[in-house]
């Protein structure tokens, strides 16, 4: 699982990174949103880690992978956003002001650049699951055959 960190962490920099403009906006507003992506960005994890454990016990082709999560980015960034959304009252619920939609875009894009930073990375995982799915059917085949 050391995978999925990696891509957590890549993505909460690449966050950081494609947020900044909104420093500009307001530094307070910068700074919670870089707080709640931390607290919110555990769920997305949780829903982006069970996509990923359900492509590690189906081990697809990693073309096919790598799309799924790819698209997996989409609820796990829209779930997290929901919830963040419940947890407030209207009275503070600045994300639904025009000007800060550019956080769940930021989002979205730093899932999107950190699965694409880590490539090679989730090729080489699911590569290593398709050759021992590969390595464990020839082997039950050899002692069919015996």
């Amino acid at each position: 699982m050391k995978l999925l960190m990696v891509l957590y962490y890549t993505a909460l920099w690449v966050y950081a990174i494609a947020a900044l403009q909104a420093f500009i906006l307001n530094p307070v507003i910068y700074l919670m949103s870089l707080v709640y992506v931390v607290i919110y960005g555990v769920l997305s994890l949780a829903i982006f880690s069970s996509i990923f454990l359900v492509l590690r016990l189906t081990r697809p082709k990693v073309s096919l992978a790598i799309t799924i999560l790819v698209v997996a980015i989409i609820p796990s960034v829209g779930l997290a956003y929901k919830a963040l959304n419940k947890g407030m009252d209207d009275t503070r619920n600045f994300w639904a002001i025009d000007e800060f939609t550019i956080f769940p875009t930021a989002a979205l894009i730093a899932g999107w650049v950190s699965i694409w930073i880590n490539y090679k990375l989730i090729i080489y995982y699911f590569d290593t699951l398709n050759f021992q799915k590969q390595l464990k059917h020839s082997s039950n085949n050899t002692n069919q055959t015996t």
